[in-house]
Parts: C-alpha cells; structure tokens; sequence
C-alpha cells in the first residue's frame, strides 16, 4: 500500500530526529528559490494556494465548476465503496469495475476544463506553476487519480509531486513539528504524545468527517471517516428537507462518528480527547453549520473531550484549507535533500539554504513597500 505524504512527513522528520545521516549533495538552489502551489479538487470548488520561499502560504485562486462536473463528482461518489465507513488510508474502490474508454475520456475531459479555468487565473496573475501537490477528494479510487494526472498533463502541467486526499492535505496545515533549520528541514516532534484531530468538511454535495491520529511522534493514520451525500448544503437549499431536520440530522451524524468510535475501540472505558477541529469546504462558514457542530459537542458524553469551539476559533479558511496544506507539502519535497531521510548537509549546502531565506525576507519587504 502506497503510504500517504501526510504519514510520511512525520515519520522521516523522526528519523532524521534520532541519528545523523550525510546527505548526497545540494538541493540546487533555483528549486530552494521556487515557489510551491497547491491545487484543491472538491466537489464544488476548485482553488489555488502558493507556499512562498520564506515559508508564508497564501491562497491565489478559485473557481466554481459547471454542472456537468458536479454531476461527474456525484457519480463518482455514488460509484466509491466508502459507506458507511471508510477504510482509514487504503484508497476506496470503484463499484461495478474499471470504466470504459469512453466513460474515462468523458471524466478527463471534464476534470481538464475546470483544472485549465482555475490555474489560467493563476497564471493571469504571473505565476508559472512548476511544483505542486494536488488535494482531492477522499472518494477519489486509484483510476480517478489517474484521471486527473492525465488532466493535469492535459492542461500542460507537469506531474505532480504527489495527489493526495483533502484531510492528509489539511493536516500539513497542522503544528506537528518543531523545524530548527531552513525550509522545514531538519525537524523534531513537537510532542510525542497521541493527538487525535477532527476534520469535518462542508460542501453544498457532501458531508464528511474524518477521524485522525497522530502518535509516538511519527505515526499519522486516519481512523475512522464517513462521507455522505444526503447531508451536503445542497439538500438543505434545495429544500429536500426541513431546516429543522437537517441540521438535526447534520448533528447526529457527527455525534454518531465519535461515538461509534469510542464504543469501537480501546477507549470505551476511559473515553478520548480530540486536541484540534479542523473544517473544509465552502459551507463551512456558516452561521448556521456552526450552531450545528455546538449542538453535536455539546451533547456528547462525558468520555469525549472536545476543545472550546466557537466562529472565532476556527484557525484556516475551510475553502482554502486543503489547497495549503498541499502547497506546504509540495515545498517541503522541494526542499528536502536526498536521499529521503538524511538529515547532515555540507557546510556550503547550509550556507546556500540561508542565503535564499534572507533573500526572501528582502524581496518581501521591498514588494510591501510598493503595493
């Protein structure tokens, strides 16, 4: 099984922690000085983000798909075997088999249009997108991953450096580790205790939510998760419901994911903690979500400790948050000598990674001064 990037950053950077190991050579310092993006797939937005050199990120674009590509993700999502759990980080599969050639050119060609609208605005604003991360959906299968690789190739983009699912993505987004070098080099846990994070994302086609655990300092493993059409802001909108009863049912769906988790687990006696709410999507600004989200904390049982959570402690963009996360990770790839692991450069490696930074803090200071 292919180990997502969200896992493998811990744990290398715990490798790198605990001896030291020569790395081969420089990273060239024109990838040192290259900006990374990060491309975010969802069901009814898709955005750009950009990690610069000195490791500030910033969201740059977004777009909201026609209908044909809604219905191609409703499909897709109809056609995942994710319910009613997922299956913590094995990719799901497709039910009913591969798709036709006709069927796949169809799903390529959609996915092209709407990935060549987003990244022309980027390009309209002079940015010239060499490395990046893609963020897709967690229903996405192998071969819809292979479909937008040749999307991407498609729209004249080069390969990415990894495609990788929105709640891994999000989870760059996170303060894991205490990086004392450059460029989230050379990294240390910041706790080796075990945290579990709650992502729930918000769409008007889906909601979601996804438990994830990340322990010993270098072991991330997504736990439990559910996606569910029949819960997206669209079926409020489209008043396939009462308001009243959707949000009931909103909010015991969450509730039912926590619970059902403890009850499932080693922690039904003493219960768990979540250390960090994370929200994504483009419904998840809401007033009225929120007000949801409290009901469901605040009915829970006692064994289940949930952080204060209000509007104003929300700490990422929820529509922005994936394509961060993706960027974050695309520069840390960028930037990490090889082979993967080594963690002792030359002396001329060190001197070259500072000399970028400081030249980064110098072209930001003088562009703030002439915007």
């Amino acid at each position: 099984m292919k180990l997502p990037l969200a896992f493998l950053l811990p744990l290398v950077a715990f490798a790198w922690s605990k001896a030291l190991s020569a790395c081969d050579d420089c990273v060239p310092e024109h990838l040192l000085r290259s900006e990374a993006f990060g491309i975010d797939i969802a069901s009814d937005c898709l955005t750009i983000a950009v990690q610069h050199v000195n490791g500030t990120t910033q969201p740059i674009a977004s777009t909201v798909p026609s209908l044909r590509y809604q219905s191609l993700l409703a499909q897709l999502l109809a056609e995942s075997d994710i319910h009613p759990y997922g299956y913590k980080n094995d990719p799901p599969q497709r039910l009913g088999g591969i798709p036709g050639d006709e069927e796949a050119n169809r799903s390529i060609e959609t996915f092209s249009q709407e990935i060549n609208r987003v990244v022309t605005l980027a390009h309209n604003q002079g940015r010239r997108i060499a490395h990046y991360t893609v963020s897709v959906p967690a229903f996405f299968t192998q071969k819809d991953e292979e479909h937008i690789r040749q999307s991407l190739s498609r729209c004249g983009l080069p390969k990415p450096t990894a495609i990788q699912s929105a709640d891994f993505a999000a989870f760059a987004m996170l303060d894991t580790m205490d990086c004392l070098r450059q460029f989230e080099f050379d990294c240390t846990p910041i706790s080796y205790d075990t945290t579990t994070t709650l992502f729930i994302e918000y769409s008007n086609a889906t909601l979601s939510g996804f438990l994830s655990q990340f322990w010993g300092g270098s072991y991330y493993d997504r736990v439990a998760y559910f996606i569910d059409a029949r819960l997206g802001d669209g079926s409020r909108e489209g008043k396939v419901r009462s308001e009243r009863t959707h949000w009931g049912l909103l909010t015991n769906r969450i509730k039912s994911l926590l619970e059902d988790f403890r009850n499932d687990n080693a922690f039904k006696r003493e219960g768990f903690r979540v250390s960090e709410i994370v929200l994504i999507g483009q419904s998840a600004s809401g007033s009225a979500f929120h007000e949801a989200l409290r009901e469901a904390f605040s009915s829970l049982s006692q064994a289940i400790q949930i952080p204060s959570y209000s509007l104003d402690s929300v700490t990422f963009d929820p529509i922005y948050v994936a394509a961060l996360g993706a960027a974050r990770t695309t520069k840390y790839f960028v930037d990490v000598p090889s082979p993967l692991g080594c963690n002792s450069e030359d002396i001329k490696c060190t001197k070259i990674r500072t000399d970028v930074l400081r030249d980064s803090y110098t072209q930001r200071v003088v562009s703030d001064m002439t915007n």
